[in-house]
């Protein structure tokens, strides 16, 4: 995910536009990439305490991922939006069938969320993503939320590719946890 490292280079040598060029790129690969930049815009407002650029990138980014899985897919797969809705639902069918729900189980029953992640599968894989770097993105400061919510795509989701090294789904983590 070339664009990801290029998007945490160019932030943190203060070049706003080439940042926001590679992280818009990033939204063109797959549908919930857009949601990877809501943890850059949450790093913003925390760490470089720029508040129109990290609202910005927050809402840009959140109204990228909707316009993606509401308007975009559902143009080119019929006009219905109920195929991503099912496969959502059923990845993540421990938390709720709705993301409202999903958003909701996080904050009323954060146990639930532990009883998800903390899986030998689960743990094996969290594992392999931060040991080759020893780990470091847990004291790289601010700069961990980074990783923040392409983890928890991966690790509160049910389908076992979503947390296996033999598949595309990790490849933006491994560039996030790289790059921090």
């Amino acid at each position: 995910m070339l664009p990801l490292g290029f998007a945490i280079y160019y932030l943190e040598n203060g070049r706003p536009g080439l940042f926001l060029l590679s992280l818009v790129t990033t939204f063109l690969v797959k549908e919930e990439l857009p949601l990877v930049g809501v943890g850059f815009g949450a790093y913003i407002l925390l760490a470089k305490r720029d508040w129109k650029l990290g609202l910005g990138v927050l809402a840009g980014s959140l109204a990228a991922f909707l316009a993606v899985v509401r308007v975009i897919i559902p143009a080119f797969g019929g006009g219905s939006y109920a195929y991503f809705a099912r496969r959502f639902a059923f990845r993540y069918a421990e938390l709720g069938t709705t993301p409202q729900e999903i958003i909701a189980t996080t904050f009323t029953h954060p146990s639930r969320l532990l009883q998800i992640i903390v899986q030998p599968q689960k743990l094996k894989f969290v594992v392999g993503i931060f040991g080759p770097v020893l780990g470091l993105t847990a004291i790289s400061g601010w700069a961990a939320i980074l990783v923040l919510p392409t983890l928890g795509i991966l690790l509160l989701s049910n389908y076992a590719p979503q947390y296996a090294f033999s598949s595309h789904y990790s490849a933006p983590l491994i560039a996030l946890v790289i790059g921090t």
